[in-house]
């Protein structure tokens, strides 16, 4: 059974989310500019981001861009200050992709194979299924789990990341299922290369950068390379409890995947194109094509872009991106022809899956409605009360090294279960700490290094590691109050 301060601690944990989910406070203003200005500043106040940056485009025209904070070297953010994009970067592969598509140099049903002979998996019917079509749906039949040692490898080199794939295996048919997996557009930014005869960088900055006037939009393969690729871009921050700490991006992305990096300016520069293609870099057709999800399979994944719900009013084609730093979100509303994008220069789990929805949600709102509800779950409250649970856990872990002889006086088990029981409290933290990087994948749907769970979560992480100190500081304690206190019930007989 819980012990009470357990329970007292798990009940204010549950009040406080309840009150975050459901309270809100209502946005309004005179005009939609008003609105998204009042609310975007308001969010990163409340979400604790040091820097953010938004732009919105309709019919091809740039409506509004702003920037709010400062930068990772605290000087202030402007329109043109650089993002990592993260995820978002796999809708610039697959215009890329779909460039070569209308030049007849590529084909979209032709197998991978064809064009990459070296490419083979464990299974080599299934290497020789897979399509360019089903790289860029996401439905190729591989994932993270089925394919650890490739997911989890930090290679930059293309061709080293096809040959990482020789020994995967695939979790579904090919063509079948969704599961998104970096690999997929990894695969896509090698064939690039051999089609184009161009490194793709070299071919997303001629075929796609440049005909935009992207020209402070770049890309890079690794953190090792951003001083030369990207010397503009400054640190962005990782979050511990409700304090960004400005970090240097640490964790292994991939170009095609997870490297471009970009400006509110670019950006809104690049959603123009998808509400009026101009230049005609592809036809409208293939822009309606890549927004539009598998209608024959159960995924909500286009080409680079989601659409989580086709009945949703109004109708919301977005993509996230994450590195453990910076965070996007870019969001296409086809009923009024209009996007938009949110840059952010922090980031941490829990505002990945909480904090940053709700603020594009507010955003969407606005746009559709012009009235947002501002939520209390933000990096404010959220970040507040973990620290308080951290804190009090602490104590108490503390109080029971303190009065670790008291606990021994009052035990009354048998010799061997007194000696078991101290060594039981070590179990808990120490198997949540080994188990924290699953519990991630679990909530993500994705293979989480270890090093990946420390920076997307420090505050998380380093509470588990100092339960787990503590607990066999408690342990150790205990073990030898018993110790000391059968001592004693010796002597005194």
């Amino acid at each position: 059974m819980l012990k009470s301060e357990h329970l007292r601690l798990a009940l204010l944990l549950t009040v406080v989310l309840v009150i975050a989910v459901y309270a809100s406070v209502p946005v309004q203003a005179r005009s939609t500019t008003e609105a998204l200005e009042f609310f975007l500043q308001e969010q990163r106040q409340a979400q604790r981001i040091p820097g953010l940056a938004f732009a919105l485009v309709q019919d091809g025209e740039v409506r509004f861009t702003s920037a709010y904070g400062v930068d990772g070297y605290g000087n202030p953010l402007t329109t043109d200050t650089s993002f990592m994009l993260g995820s978002l970067s796999k809708s610039f592969t697959a215009l890329a992709v779909m460039t070569l598509v209308e030049d007849q140099r590529l084909e979209l049903d032709v197998p991978v194979q064809q064009y990459l002979p070296e490419f083979t998996l464990a299974d080599q019917a299934a290497a020789a299924a897979i399509t360019v079509r089903h790289l860029l749906n996401q439905v190729s039949g591989l994932s993270d789990s089925s394919a650890p040692a490739a997911a989890t490898a930090d290679l930059t080199d293309l061709q080293q990341v096809v040959a990482s794939l020789h020994t995967a295996t695939t979790t579904t048919a090919v063509g079948t299922e969704f599961a998104y997996f970096n690999h997929n557009y990894m695969l896509l930014g090698r064939l690039i290369e051999i089609v184009s005869g161009q490194t793709f960088a070299d071919y997303l900055r001629d075929a796609v950068l440049t005909p935009l006037a992207m020209n402070n939009t770049t890309v890079s393969a690794a953190p090792a390379d951003l001083s030369q690729t990207a010397p503009d871009l400054t640190p962005g921050h990782v979050t511990l409890f409700v304090f960004p700490l400005a970090q240097q991006e640490p964790l292994p992305y991939g170009a095609p995947a997870g490297g471009v990096i970009s400006t509110a300016q670019d950006m809104a520069r690049y959603l123009a194109f998808y509400t009026d293609p101009t230049p005609a870099l592809v036809t409208p057709e293939t822009i309606t094509l890549m927004l539009t999800r598998r209608a024959d399979l159960d995924s909500m994944y286009a080409m680079g872009w989601y659409e989580v719900d086709p009945q949703a009013v109004p109708r919301v084609i977005e993509h996230s991106g994450d590195v453990s730093t910076y965070h996007a979100d870019m969001v296409f509303l086809p009923e009024t022809n209009t996007a938009f994008v949110l840059l952010y220069n922090r980031n941490h789990l829990i505002s990945t899956l909480t904090s940053f929805p709700e603020l594009r949600q507010g955003v969407v709102s606005i746009l559709t409605s012009n009235d947002a509800r501002s939520g209390m779950l933000n990096t404010t409250n959220v970040g507040s009360v973990l620290g308080i649970i951290v804190v009090l856990s602490v104590l108490k872990d503390l109080s029971g090294i303190l009065s670790a002889r008291r606990w021994a006086q009052n035990q009354r088990r048998k010799p061997g279960v007194r000696l078991l029981a101290p060594s039981l409290d070590l179990v808990v933290p120490l198997v949540l700490l080994l188990l924290f990087p699953t519990l991630i994948g679990w909530l993500t749907g994705r293979l989480v290094t270890f090093a990946t769970a420390f920076y997307l979560a420090p505050d998380l992480v380093g509470w588990l590691i100092i339960a787990t100190i503590l607990a066999v500081g408690r342990s150790l304690a205990r073990m030898v109050a018993m110790v000391q206190v059968g001592r004693a019930r010796e002597y005194a007989r």
